[in-house]
């Protein structure tokens, strides 16, 4: 996104597939023209990018040369948290959350009836453009974005043929086409599960190789973002302005993160302890995870820690009511804790490519 609409000078906001480990890379840069002095953007969203998965920050076995670039000139959020989904699609509330500052329970995942980050820089003279995939609706696309380039409006596709269209400024959808290349090549060159996902910001007055461990979420872009390019977001947002914590004025913004993926599970993690509840089975896990970073030793039934179960199942709901969480944490009528899939008949997800359907399924 660009602070001079009147300029050739441009950057642009890439918006590639969030899924439920998601990288995110935001590069903030100050403009030299003496016209503005509004910030230029790059915002780079890749899909399944696990925290552990960057060598920069102790990956050993791997090579990441490029996000490696970034980790050095940027600032790190080792924490960093999708919040969580209502189905195993992720990566449509993680775009959801990130474009409007929201908690996913609280919103359209259309985004209908909310005003996007794009269409708030749009407002304030950006000129604003996106490729990639966008699986959260094309009406909300065309408001947030001047222009697209080879844009996936789909879910699941094969990597090697994804359905892709162009966008025009005046809010149409054109060129409709299939890719010929791999998704990565045709989307933008920066592809490189779980709710952690990497957070990296780098630009003027970003300190350079720093971290912290505070807690974020992918909804705390919206205002980090906003602010600085010196826009006030709106006061009934979730997202927490993260620039106090790289300038050092904060040790963080929240005391605690709490999680949720469909009506299955819920989670409070309060360091170092984390509470994992199973409403739909009425099973409970607790974890200290300074000891047992794996999760693999449950601690909820220790009589030691009864009183902690209790403090954390409380902050639990707390933060529910916060996000606007409905589910309820027990059930009357629970289910079985083991399922036999024995004799069941496995099928392949429909949107699986032929050659995988033929390889694993036999098809």
């Amino acid at each position: 996104m660009n602070g001079q609409r009147k300029h050739s000078r441009r950057a642009f906001l890439k918006s590639m597939a969030a899924a439920s480990g998601t990288l995110l890379l935001s590069h903030l840069s100050s403009c030299t023209l003496a016209t503005s002095k509004k910030p230029n953007i790059l915002f780079l969203l890749a899909d399944d990018q696990r925290p552990d998965t960057i060598a920069a920050w102790g990956n050993s076995h791997i090579q990441t040369p490029n996000i490696d670039s970034l980790v050095r000139n940027g600032f790190s959020f080792r924490r960093n948290y999708c919040m969580g989904s209502p189905h195993g699609a992720v990566c449509i509330p993680s775009r959801a959350m990130i474009n409007s500052g929201r908690a996913y329970f609280k919103i359209d995942l259309n985004l209908n009836g909310v005003e996007t980050l794009g269409e708030i820089l749009r407002r304030n003279g950006y000129k604003t453009f996106a490729t990639g995939k966008w699986h959260n609706g094309q009406e909300s696309f065309l408001r947030s974005f001047e222009e697209g380039k080879a844009v996936f409006f789909g879910g699941m596709a094969d990597h090697t043929r994804v359905p892709v269209a162009d966008t025009t400024p005046d809010g149409k959808v054109v060129n409709k086409r299939t890719a010929e290349k791999f998704s990565s090549e045709c989307f933008a060159n920066a592809a490189e599960h779980s709710m952690g996902c990497p957070l990296i910001f780098s630009g003027s007055n970003i300190p350079k190789n720093k971290y912290s461990h505070a807690f974020t979420y992918l909804l705390d872009v919206f205002p980090t973002v906003l602010n600085f390019a010196g826009i006030q977001p709106a006061a009934d947002i979730d997202g927490q302005n993260l620039q106090p914590v790289w300038e050092g004025k904060k040790s963080g913004v929240r005391d605690a993160v709490f999680l949720a993926f469909g009506k299955g599970q819920r989670a409070i993690h309060k360091c170092p302890w984390k509470l994992i509840r199973y409403p739909q089975i009425n099973y409970t896990q607790l974890f200290n995870l300074q000891d047992d970073p794996d999760e693999l030793y449950n601690l909820a039934e220790e009589p030691e820690q009864v009183s902690r179960v209790k403090e954390l199942m409380n902050l639990l709901k707390t933060r529910q009511q916060k996000f606007g969480d409905t589910q309820a944490l027990s059930s009357a009528n629970p289910r079985p804790m083991k399922i036999d899939l024995s004799g069941h008949e496995r099928k392949p997800d429909r949107h699986q490519p032929e050659w995988i359907r033929k390889k694993y399924f036999g098809e």
